[in-house]
């Protein structure tokens, strides 16, 4: 995996026009914005990872145990923090980045800009409407247990089994239609609008509609980038996806759960990034190059015909 953390203000600067707002960007292995390659320690490849199926459902609920599960994407450049839950009617998340080997509190130092225990939770909830009310989390209303600090962010959407996220909602403002990219999960059942099911970015440090409340601090985005393992669960055993990625127990990984589905999910945190700017550069000299020939072949085949 080859992403150069020195570049970080060239490829702000070059790809500020496709990142000017928190939208999800899907990552993939052609992707100049947020490209996956590499492998993992285990052997697996990050892109087989990005499919959900390596770090599946694990619930005693035969239906959906053993399909694909969420994931995540951290881009080690940008910072950007993003999820997939695959169409999954996620009723919980949560995200905490710690050097440490027990589980954080809030107060503690961290990477991430978000103020310590940020109050009230209505103060991180987007926006139906507009890039300017983007905030930590989806449009809607969330219920307790929603933790906002240098350290860690998690929410859930209902502590009563009943969806309560925005339905409608700009782009980038939501995660909740039950539509749009996905219908239904891994298994064909239709999603639920109003339960976190749909893709989402988190505001990052350099996103327009992030500065002032994006996610990595611009100080710590090397530091993060390079120890990418150090996204962690904490409280959660016997989870057969403890360690699939081979970064240790429940390492490089964060938690959700299902509403409907029983148990506690643990799903990768997959890096990405962006190529080199020679690389994209040369792409771009390639095109280039074509056009420049067309337009001498069109030339001289203008000129015979006048002759």
């Amino acid at each position: 995996m080859r992403f150069s953390l020195s570049l970080v203000a060239v490829v702000v600067l070059s790809f500020s026009s496709l990142v000017s707002a928190a939208v999800f960007d899907q990552p993939s292995t052609t992707s100049n914005t947020n490209r996956i390659s590499g492998t993992t320690p285990s052997g697996l490849t990050w892109e087989a990872v990005a499919s959900g199926t390596a770090l599946p459902i694990r619930s005693t609920n035969t239906a959906a145990n053993g399909a694909a599960g969420a994931v995540a994407y951290y881009n080690v450049v940008t910072g950007q923090l993003q999820i997939d839950p695959k169409g999954w009617d996620l009723s919980l998340f949560n995200f905490t980045y710690t050097t440490g080997t027990v589980n954080v509190q809030p107060g503690g130092s961290g990477p991430l800009l978000y103020a310590s225990g940020t109050s009230p939770v209505s103060a991180t909830v987007s926006g139906a409407t507009g890039v300017a009310n983007q905030l930590t989390l989806p449009a809607g209303t969330w219920g307790g247990g929603t933790t906002v600090s240098k350290t860690r962010v998690g929410a859930a959407v209902s502590l009563i089994a009943t969806p309560t996220l925005a339905t409608s909602y700009d782009p980038g403002n939501g995660a909740a239609n039950g539509s749009s990219p996905y219908s239904t999960n891994p298994i064909g059942t239709p999603c639920v609008p109003g339960w976190f099911n749909e893709p989402w970015s988190f505001p990052y440090a350099g996103d327009a509609a992030g500065s002032a409340i994006g996610l990595i601090d611009s100080g710590s985005l090397a530091v993060v980038g390079a120890n990418t393992q150090n996204w962690k669960v904490f409280g959660v055993t016997g989870n057969a996806n403890a360690n699939i990625l081979g970064f240790g127990n429940y390492a490089h990984v964060f938690q959700y759960t299902i509403n409907g589905t029983q148990g506690n999910q643990v799903g990768a945190v997959i890096p990405v990034g962006v190529p080199e700017p020679s690389t994209i550069m040369l792409a771009g000299i390639g095109v280039a190059a074509a056009g420049s020939f067309d337009y001498r072949r069109r030339q001289k085949r203008a000129k015979g015909q006048a002759a």
